[in-house]
């Protein structure tokens, strides 16, 4: 009798022992991969017949907000561990060259370098498939990185912690897709500018008013990077090169000088130099004007969230992290649309309606992509520019966080969103798992 009592006592620690690994093993790895597979089909479904060749796909994220010292080291790393599976198994299955992240990388700003050789060493592993701010070829794994600075990352302490271990804080890049012609005769480099800006230095959350200074120095780079890649949108020659040659591919727009008295009166006349320049262009049947992708962590303006179509923002979903700043859980809530419905404060939730005239005016984006209020939000500018907040990634600001696929081409970008394992499910088979051992 006691023999078989010992026998079955030692069934049931095992029966619940393999329920326990299983669970584990579903919750921290399998659901992961689960959720990257059904993202995959579902976007292969909706591509099918749509696409045309010679495009680029980009990963798209927003607020990691790693947590700083002094932080619960379980709840870090238990959001942490969720982060770098779930964004591991999305970029594995959706097989993309390209990884943007716009911002709000750490809760709280690295004060020291020690500081941020410690969050560094946890970026690279939750980020450990990634290339950012590097020339070393040996070191290249599969996906390229571009990594933005958000409010939470500077809070109007010195960037250059930040800019050392990622790069320029504004500036302007290429992403490239090659599309094979006649087998592999024939071989065209599809190439979409990207143009990046430093909203901190553009919005009240850093008082350092450097707006037309970042503007322009962001334009500069971006001349320079067409240059460098011979772009035909609006290159600056150099006035040697059409004295010798006599000729010239595209009219010659000046580039502002950024260090002058009035920068402000330097980038009118860019405009209106380069508006000139458009007309003549627009004249000739072979060039095709290019328009960059915009990556800002903190959005343009927009007057009120309930203008966000789509949108994700249902209060359920949504922790304490993510509300309205400064403002009742329950007080903008409307339920009939499931959304916040308050108007959004320029400067900080969103920029200032006279800088994102100035953005849109000088850049003339085809796209734009920004961050910082944790949720999936669409918006059409009036002039007709679209634009994407994409949601966190971190369970700790939202339970369902997603991630953003953009795919571009030389005359389109589609948009598609797709969720990340829910913290709730997680917690539900962890209880049925615990009532079934």
């Amino acid at each position: 009798m006691e023999l078989t009592m010992r026998k079955q006592v030692k069934l049931k620690l095992l029966f619940a022992t393999l329920i326990l690994l299983l669970s584990v093993f579903l919750n921290e790895f399998l659901l992961h991969h689960a959720m990257a597979i059904r993202c995959a089909l579902s976007l292969a479904k909706k591509e099918k017949g749509v696409r045309t060749g010679g495009e680029v796909r980009v990963l798209i994220v927003g607020d990691t907000h790693l947590l700083g010292p002094g932080s619960n080291p379980i709840d870090r790393l238990r959001r942490e561990w969720a982060m770098q599976q779930g964004l591991g198994a999305t970029r594995y299955w959706l097989d993309t060259p390209y990884f943007f992240l716009l911002g709000d990388v750490f809760d709280v700003p690295p004060l020291s370098q020690s500081q941020m050789e410690t969050y560094m060493g946890r970026f690279s592993s939750i980020f450990w498939w990634g290339r950012w701010n590097s020339d070393e070829e040996s070191l290249r794994p599969a996906s390229e990185m571009k990594v933005l600075i958000g409010n939470h990352d500077s809070r109007g302490r010195s960037d250059d912690l930040f800019a050392a271990q990622f790069g320029p804080l504004s500036g302007s890049f290429y992403v490239e897709g090659e599309v094979v012609r006649n087998g592999e005769k024939e071989m065209d480099v599809v190439k979409i500018p990207v143009i990046f800006l430093n909203t901190n230095a553009l919005s009240t959350w850093d008082r350092r008013g450097q707006v037309e200074n970042t503007l322009c120095h962001a334009l500069v780079a971006w001349e320079n990077e067409r240059e460098r890649k011979k772009g035909r949108y609006f290159t600056s020659y150099s006035v040697e090169r059409e004295k010798r040659t006599g000729t010239r591919k595209t009219p010659r727009v000046p580039v502002p000088d950024c260090d002058g008295p009035d920068v402000q009166i330097a980038l009118n006349k860019y405009i209106q130099d380069r508006n000139k320049a458009t007309e003549v262009e627009n004249n000739k049947d072979d060039v095709k004007i290019e328009r960059p992708i915009l990556l800002l962590h903190i959005p343009l303006f927009r007057p009120s969230e309930s203008a966000c179509s789509p949108t994700d923002v249902h209060k359920d979903f949504l922790s304490r992290f993510t509300t309205p700043r400064g403002r009742g859980y329950d007080t903008f809530y409307n339920e009939s649309t499931h959304i916040f419905d308050y108007s959004s404060i320029p400067g900080k939730e969103v920029l200032d309606e006279d800088v994102t005239q100035k953005i849109l005016g000088l850049f003339h984006p085809r796209y734009v992509f920004s961050a910082h209020t944790h949720y999936f939000c669409g918006y059409e500018h009036p002039d007709g520019t679209k634009e994407t907040s994409v949601s966190t990634v971190n369970w700790r600001n939202r339970r369902d966080p997603s991630v953003t696929l953009a795919v571009f081409s030389r005359d389109s970008t589609r948009v598609y969103k797709c969720l990340l394992l829910s913290e709730g499910v997680v917690y539900f088979i962890y209880e049925l798992c615990g009532a079934l051992a």
